[in-house]
């Protein structure tokens, strides 16, 4: 193994991760991450001038090895779908993509990078050969000014990866048939993944995360976002001192919280297994909000499917103990691994 550089640009904090390959396996040599600085925050809209900045910030000092460099994207002007296309020869597919995916897309196909990651050849009713996989289109305008603004800070970008599949390859184990999920919860937004043996099959993104959880605790309790976020981050060690009535009420507190991105998730996990007749075996919490006091808890009793806190380095070797454990690094670790492969 190579080695390999991972940036997960979020909407509110970059992530960076360095991995090289080691003697029995891969290593993490760097990880870093840096909020957001001044500009506009990247639901949508990529502000370019704010991304290189912080970029600029969390390179400072940092000596990085001499490796490729993959930057995971995820926002609302980006999809993934499950597909089936008329069979193309493999050298043929991506140039025919803008036509075969015309149809299949809720954005102009001429305005949109595109990318298939094809799973098996099926024949449909009337015998002809198709390639059924996963569709992936993203605004061209949005990963241009990405590319742009991560190069003016002095990275050459290799590739541009859709986010939410990255953390694939840092959590997941490909021996295991699934199927499983991946649950990213970013600040903004979060996604969901369905793999079966590392091949995603299902991608589903949802237009909330760690923020609209802040923000309902704020409105609860009558304070700013800031004093808001403090608390949902300090809850976990007050928790075993707080009196009963106390964890009571902080249980119906963070149980309205997290309402609305837990029935969006249901609604997504409820769809899958419908349209699959498959049940889900577990859902691994990635990201910054996957660490919120009781959030695994809840979608547990939700789901009715085992869900847990994946740890970034299940496909490391070595590296910081301290970073490996947390879930937020997945993305950066698994953009990381996969340019290194």
């Amino acid at each position: 193994m190579r080695a390999g550089i991972g940036l997960d640009v979020g909407t509110t904090t970059v992530r960076l991760a360095a991995v090289r390959g080691a003697r029995d396996g891969a290593e993490l040599v760097h990880f870093g991450s840096e909020p957001m600085h001044a500009g506009e925050e990247m639901s949508d809209v990529i502000d370019p001038q704010a991304l290189t900045s912080t970029l600029k910030a969390l390179l400072a000092g940092t000596r990085l090895p001499k490796a490729k460099v993959s930057v995971g994207l995820s926002n609302q002007r980006m999809v993934a779908r499950e597909v089936e296309l008329p069979w193309v020869p493999a050298k043929e597919l991506k140039p025919a993509l803008p036509m075969l995916a015309a149809d299949l897309l809720p954005m102009p196909v001429d305005e949109s990078v595109l990318d298939f990651l094809p799973a098996e050849e099926t024949i449909d009713k009337e015998g002809a050969r198709q390639l059924k996989g996963l569709l992936i289109a993203a605004n061209e305008e949005i990963v241009t000014l990405a590319v742009e603004a991560v190069e003016r800070a002095g990275l050459a970008v290799d590739r541009v990866d859709f986010g939410p599949l990255a953390a694939l390859h840092s959590v997941c184990d490909p021996a295991n048939p699934g199927p499983e999920a991946v649950l990213d919860i970013g600040a903004t937004s979060s996604s969901l993944v369905v793999h079966q043996g590392s091949r995603p099959t299902f991608v589903r993104i949802m237009a909330r995360g760690g923020q609209s959880m802040t923000e309902t605790l704020a409105d609860d309790f009558h304070i700013d976002r800031t004093a808001a976020q403090i608390w949902k981050e300090g809850v976990g060690a007050m928790w075993p001192t707080m009196s009963a009535d106390d964890q009571r009420q902080t249980r119906i507190a963070l149980d309205k919280a997290a309402a609305d991105l837990i029935d969006e998730v249901r609604s997504s996990v409820m769809f899958y297994q419908n349209n699959s007749e498959q049940h889900l075996t577990t859902v691994w919490m990635v990201g910054g909000g996957a660490s919120q006091f009781g959030l695994d808890y809840q979608l547990r009793e939700a789901l009715h499917v085992d869900v847990r806190r994946a740890q970034s380095g299940v496909r490391l070797t070595s590296g910081d103990p301290q970073i490996l454990a947390q879930p937020a690094p997945a993305t950066a670790v698994g953009l990381a691994l996969a340019v290194a492969a």
